[in-house]
């Protein structure tokens, strides 16, 4: 059984996806202090936004990249090479056509942009520069985001969660590099263009080393073809384009109403928690071309079975990292930045929270794609992201950080319940033979996480403090650790069984 699991592309995706996680969060925990020491609070909070902004334009493709690696998947399974070529023919040409539009577009939004954002007078000249140059270079990675689609059909997603462990760090090393030598912000131009470069001769690479590489053949060219493209990709690259919203949101909010010194409080404070929830995607993302090629295949009790391993697992994580987040996470952020960069315990519940809501919704979110059909999700989507933005509004008025914070943790809430009501059907199963016991499952843990973060804020007064040469360390109080240690129990538990099935299923 163990020989099966090493050698299956599923255990390769999934250790592919740890030393991902370990290299991405190293690399995001390094940046904090190389910011911190060479970028006031203004400049960080500028950086953050260029960035959130940027990150908008990698769904200008419309979910092509995305949308690809299902509709090659038959072919690939059928070893129909003519019909691999087609698709990919079609992908290239479609996705080297949306890098023009996106240059042209976004360089004629620059403008447009920093007048909405109000900038500080005395970094307009950086802001246009990072804006203006990161557009052009952000967009010439749109022709290589067919890759991934066919690397996932081709079960072989190892390879670019390999490759998103390497580019980081190219970026980081020019970063820094260039901040040393007195360029300021705009070190961050250079070390996306050195990520972009890295990312072009990786995936060149992963599509000549294949087991088979795809030719140019222009009969793939058609109106049919490209319907069936846009049908698939249209819904999940509104899907896609308002998950991006949504994430670079509380910067954008914050710098607008706050002003760009409290975005580096709430970005800092929350990046823990984000690497620990990218991990719980990435782990049940690894199985993601294992279960597409179950569904394909018609293995509909492997597939139902695997779902199921693939997310206790996925939420026992959770159940760990939560209380994790709630114990270290302050002295984390302390250790990394300083004490006036952490934002405080009750906001710092939510991001517990999110680090398990996010991949849960995640979890069914992956029936939609699977069963090649979207459904209506474009439309939740934007609703969602329409009460999204009214209710992190009132959230900030009401309650500060701590509003707009719950507001973000709790919206992933409602991609889960219509990818559950519109996946399960869609890829051929009632509701009660598909994971019921998985949403319960979720439900405590998020609850249970609630009720020890609101426990331990309550409890911010009694400290325990530990000095380690020269660092004081600060920990919750012996009954708050008493409650974390419950819910690290639970995970850690759940975790262990989860692993046994899940190995039985691989």
């Amino acid at each position: 059984m163990i020989r099966r699991l090493k050698s299956s592309p599923a255990a390769l995706n999934a250790g592919a996806s740890i030393f991902t996680f370990g290299s991405t969060s190293l690399w995001g925990l390094l940046s904090i202090p190389v910011a911190v020491h060479y970028l006031d609070k203004s400049e960080i909070g500028l950086w953050a936004v260029v960035n959130a902004l940027l990150s908008y334009l990698l769904w200008m493709d419309l979910g092509i990249g995305s949308a690809i690696g299902r509709l090659i998947a038959d072919a690939i399974v059928n070893d129909d090479r003519q019909e691999i070529d087609k698709w990919w023919t079609a992908t290239r040409v479609t996705l080297w056509i949306q890098c023009i539009i996106v240059i042209i577009v976004g360089l004629l939004l620059v403008s447009v942009v920093i007048r909405w954002m109000g900038i500080d007078p005395q970094l307009m000249s950086e802001a246009r520069y990072l804006l203006y140059g990161g557009v052009f270079i952000t967009a010439l990675s749109l022709p290589m985001r067919g890759v991934t689609g066919l690397l996932t059909a081709q079960n072989r997603f190892h390879w670019i969660l390999l490759m998103q462990a390497i580019v980081p760090w190219c970026n980081l090393i020019i970063f820094f590099l260039f901040l040393k030598a007195g360029w300021g912000l705009k070190s961050y131009l250079f070390g996306l263009a050195a990520s972009q470069i890295a990312t072009w001769v990786c995936c060149c690479s992963f599509v000549l080393s294949g087991p088979y590489r795809p030719k140019w053949n222009f009969s793939g060219i058609s109106k049919n073809r490209f319907q069936s493209l846009f049908k698939l990709s249209g819904n999940m690259a509104v899907v896609g384009l308002v998950e991006a919203l949504l994430k670079g949101l509380p910067t954008l909010m914050l710098a607008r109403l706050g002003g760009l010194a409290v975005v580096p409080v709430y970005n800092f404070s929350s990046r823990a928690p984000f690497l620990g929830s990218m991990f719980l995607c990435r782990t049940y993302h690894s199985f993601y071309p294992s279960l597409q090629r179950l569904h394909v295949s018609g293995h509909k009790e492997g597939f139902r079975k695997k779902h199921l391993a693939v997310g206790r697992v996925t939420l026992s994580f959770g159940a760990c990292g939560a209380a994790l987040v709630l114990v270290l996470n302050p002295m984390i952020v302390r250790l990394i930045a300083a004490d006036h960069y952490f934002v405080g315990l009750t906001v710092n519940m939510w991001f517990a929270v999110s680090l398990i809501t996010v991949p849960f919704s995640g979890l069914f979110k992956l029936l939609l794609p699977i069963s090649g059909s979207m459904g209506k999700a474009a439309p939740v989507a934007v609703i969602k992201l329409f009460f999204g933005i009214c209710l992190a509004f009132l959230g900030w008025n009401w309650f500060g950080l701590a509003g707009m914070a719950a507001v973000f943790a709790l919206l992933p809430l409602v991609d889960l319940a219509y990818a559950y009501l519109r996946g399960v059907k869609g890829c051929g199963y009632s509701y009660r033979e598909f994971s019921p016991q998985l949403l319960t499952y979720g439900t405590v843990v998020i609850v249970l996480t609630m009720v020890t973060g609101t426990y331990m804020a309550s409890m911010n007064h009694s400290l325990t403090t530990l000095s380690l040469f020269s660092f004081r360390l600060e920990f919750p109080a012996q009954s708050a650790l008493l409650a974390a240690a419950g819910l690290f129990t639970v995970g850690f538990t759940s975790l262990v069984h989860s692993f046994q099935r899940l190995i039985k299923n691989t």
